[in-house]
């Protein structure tokens, strides 16, 4: 109980960290709308391009140490998780009879547990700082569409709504169809 609660500590954490990371992955993409814009009005001055370089490496900086942390926890978190899943895999194994073992069965016993869990162990740990990165792309992309022309962002947050709600509707369907085989 106290390990799940670990776990989720971890995934929490995670989480945070992946969407400041996500943030400042995005921060030239908003130092570049400032720019822009300020080029555009002509209020442009030395001092200000010298502030958003210098917000710009810092950007970066603080992006790269919290991929860092992103990493680490995701792959702690990961590593746990699929270290009690080998453990329950050898409680099974071990109650199995001898005759299961000479059958030519270890060949798919040592693939599963040195390729496929090994493969979707990475896939786990990789997943939730893509989600979150991706929202907060998106998330900025329809910001600066209501910047850029209200009719347009109010078009984007409508394409976006209606993709969430599909996404929704297709997880509970896959929810519902895998129910009898768990």
């Amino acid at each position: 109980r106290q390990r799940q609660m670990c776990i989720r500590d971890r995934i929490r954490a995670s989480y945070i960290t992946s969407f400041i990371k996500g943030i400042m992955m995005k921060a030239p993409l908003i130092f570049s709308f400032i720019v822009i814009s300020l080029f555009m009005k002509g209020q442009m001055q030395e001092k200000i391009c010298l502030y958003l370089g210098i917000g710009l490496v810092l950007c970066i900086a603080v992006e790269a140490v919290f991929e860092h942390i992103t990493n680490v926890l995701q792959s702690a978190t990961g590593y746990e998780v699929f270290a009690d899943m080998r453990m329950k895999l050898g409680d099974h194994l071990r109650k199995l009879p001898m005759g299961y073992f000479t059958e030519g069965n270890m060949g798919k016993i040592s693939t599963v547990l040195c390729t496929d869990m090994v493969f979707i162990e990475e896939c786990c740990m990789s997943v939730l700082s893509e989600l979150v990165t991706f929202m907060i792309s998106q998330g900025l992309m329809t910001l600066m569409m209501f910047v850029m022309d209200i009719r347009l962002g109010i078009s984007a947050l409508t394409v976006v709504l209606a993709f969430v709600i599909v996404g929704n509707c297709m997880m509970l369907s896959l929810i519902h169809i895998s129910e009898p085989t768990r």
